[in-house]
């Protein structure tokens, strides 16, 4: 079984480590996505805390496995003044 498992992570990387890096154009649509997400929903400080934690966790990840491998993510948005809507109660 631990065979099997290694076989899988070993294909795994080697499937990571032959994908291209990411074009310009991904990187910044990645950045309009998020920008979009905290436009719409209106996060707050707590949420952009976990995602920024976890782009760093996604950054530290990507250059432990593919060293060689220069990780651009986009910055994360600011936060937005803005209020979530409030649901109407019956």
């Amino acid at each position: 079984m631990s065979v099997l498992l290694s076989l899988k992570e070993k294909q795994e990387e080697q499937l990571l480590t032959a994908l291209p890096p990411p074009t310009p154009s991904q990187i910044q649509a990645i950045g309009v996505a998020i920008e979009n997400v905290v436009q719409e929903f209106g996060l707050n400080n707590e949420d952009l805390e976990e995602r920024l934690n976890i782009k760093t966790v996604m950054e530290s990840l990507l250059h432990q496995k593919l060293p060689g491998m220069i990780c651009n993510f986009p910055e994360m948005p600011t936060l937005k003044k803005k209020k979530r809507k409030k649901e109407k109660t019956s």
